[in-house]
């Protein structure tokens, strides 16, 4: 009876480590498998987690501010074995607004890395990403939900 037992347990823990969790859709939330996001921000991992995404946090609180906009992003969080996670951004219909976004944003990303570069080597690189969807992240075991600028 105790070897049933434990063998009961372990399928079960197998089968739940082999499926995949879907996109947290949280109520009131308009994010769907197809919503699609035209800017992100991955970052990844070399060995020892990622950067950190406060940069990213200062630049948006800033360009909202100063721009007098209401640019928002979800995360995609748990992407992988190290903590990589992706920012995903909400553009307004602005194409003014969302072209000096893309350049600011890129600039910031291409100077944080090659900084994170030379302070440590097995810091994670952070990659722009264009037009990406909710479906390219369904394998993220922590879902999409509104990233948190506290």
């Amino acid at each position: 009876m105790k070897i049933l037992t434990i063998l009961s347990i372990i399928s079960t823990l197998i089968s739940c480590s082999n499926s995949n969790i879907k996109n947290v859709n949280i109520p009131g939330s308009t994010v769907t498998d197809s919503t699609a996001y035209p800017l992100a921000v991955s970052f990844n991992s070399i060995c020892c987690g990622t950067a950190s995404s406060d940069f990213l946090k200062s630049f948006l609180k800033l360009f909202n501010q100063k721009n007098k906009t209401d640019i928002a992003a979800d995360i995609a969080a748990g992407c992988g074995r190290e903590g990589e996670f992706v920012v995903l951004f909400k553009l307004p219909k602005t194409e003014r607004v969302n072209t000096k976004f893309e350049t600011e944003l890129k600039a910031l990303v291409e100077k944080t890395n090659a900084q994170n570069k030379k302070a440590n080597n097995s810091s994670g690189s952070i990659a722009l990403l264009q037009t990406t969807h909710t479906s390219d992240y369904k394998n993220c075991r922590l879902g999409i939900t509104p990233w948190d600028l506290k």
